[in-house]
């Protein structure tokens, strides 16, 4: 039973494993350094089940110094109207209630295209130095959260936009290296380009 089956799609990598007898189908991610402790198995066994394993989560956090006070940075970002086109890979959006929206994403990473479409929920709004929020995608199978923050000193503010993003399922899998390599992007361009529409307009 150590004679197996493999192949990779991507940064993740698909096989057969062993445990007891029981035939299990492993995705692992192989951008992180996952060790699989079970030995790969022939493909006639089939009785098999998703096994989770990987890290599947991306993160993304940016801080930028806007020479404004803090109210004229919160008059902006509190109003996604003015910036919501800023964000990459944007398409459109749909405004559900105050505290609710629909966005619509499409754009082509690492040579796969992909339209994703995402709810987010606000779940702390403290004017005028904190906005929460929470995602959930509504095209593939993914939650995250993030938050924008802000704090003045010397009337200058200090602003810092973080994202986290889980892929689950298995989808998960071919979507992981993709939202790795594009949160971090979406908070670090996101961020500045607010910064500098806000020291222009201001």
């Amino acid at each position: 039973m150590n004679n197996g089956y493999c192949f990779k799609y991507g940064d993740t990598s698909f096989g057969f494993t062993n445990n007891h007898g029981i035939g299990k189908l492993c995705i692992i991610d192989v951008s992180f350094l996952f060790l699989c402790h079970n030995n790969f198995v022939g493909m006639q066994i089939y009785n098999s089940y998703i096994v989770k394993v990987g890290i599947r989560m991306a993160t993304g956090t940016h801080t930028v110094e806007i020479p404004v006070d803090v109210q004229t940075v919160w008059d902006y970002v509190s109003d996604l109207e003015k910036w919501a086109t800023t964000v990459p890979a944007y398409k459109e959006h749909e405004i559900i209630n105050d505290k609710q929206s629909i966005w619509t994403f499409e754009g082509s990473v690492k040579g796969i295209r992909k339209t994703i479409k995402a709810q987010v929920d606000i779940t702390e709004w403290n004017e005028p130095s904190n906005i929460k929020f929470e995602l959930k995608g509504l095209s593939d199978n993914f939650t995250g959260s993030g938050h924008f923050t802000a704090e003045e000193a010397n009337g200058k503010t200090t602003m810092t936009c973080t994202v986290n993003v889980h892929a689950g399922g298995i989808s998960g899998a071919v979507l992981t290296p993709i939202i790795k390599w594009a949160v971090p992007k979406v908070a670090s361009r996101l961020t500045e380009s607010i910064a500098r529409k806000i020291a222009v307009f201001s």
